[in-house]
């Protein structure tokens, strides 16, 4: 995850995003500007600054073997099937679904790390309040429909399009695969 790759990822100045109607009033410090109220436009600094900063941070806890839990919406998209059939046999990973959350983060020991994947504002609700009483931190892949303060760590961009939740979720399979252990 060099950083060429990343300033390339990166190489336009503003980002799309959802309607102002939609937008959470704790997220009006990521907007550069909107389109009357079809669309607003994001600053891509805090995407990349806080995308490069996960990437550090789950790349150093796949490399000492710690345990990260995964929270995604059951969505049978191609890139969540692949991580779960990569996930399937690694002992330090955790597959969650918003549904079976509660019930399993109560019942075993809690991971050093949850990242949750396109999350509901209700779902993420739930699932803040259970890794806050856990103390687990909880980072989030985000639109800037949900609150600023509702994670550790939010990773806030435009992910409606699958192609683009496609290139999130490649991006975890691919530090899994080249940092984690076999």
């Amino acid at each position: 995850m060099g950083k060429n790759f990343l300033d390339s990822f990166f190489n336009k100045k503003i980002l799309i995003g959802c309607s102002l109607k939609t937008t959470d009033p704790t997220q009006k410090v990521i907007l550069a500007g909107r389109r009357y109220d079809d669309y607003t436009l994001l600053k891509n600094f805090p995407l990349k600054t806080a995308l490069t900063r996960f990437l550090n941070v789950f790349k150093f806890l796949v490399q000492s073997d710690k345990r990260i839990g995964f929270i995604y919406k059951s969505q049978a998209s191609v890139a969540f099937l692949r991580l779960a059939s990569l996930l399937k046999f690694k002992p330090n990973f955790i597959l969650y679904t918003p549904q079976n959350f509660k019930n399993k983060i109560r019942k075993e020991k809690a991971p050093a790390i949850i990242v949750s994947f396109f999350l509901e504002s209700k779902e993420l609700k739930m699932v803040f309040t259970e890794t806050f009483q856990k103390q687990v931190p909880l980072v989030c892949f985000i639109d800037q429909k949900v609150n600023f303060f509702s994670n550790s760590l939010q990773i806030v961009g435009n992910f409606s399009q699958a192609q683009v939740r496609t290139f999130v979720v490649s991006l975890i399979i691919l530090c899994i695969k080249k940092y984690g252990s076999s």
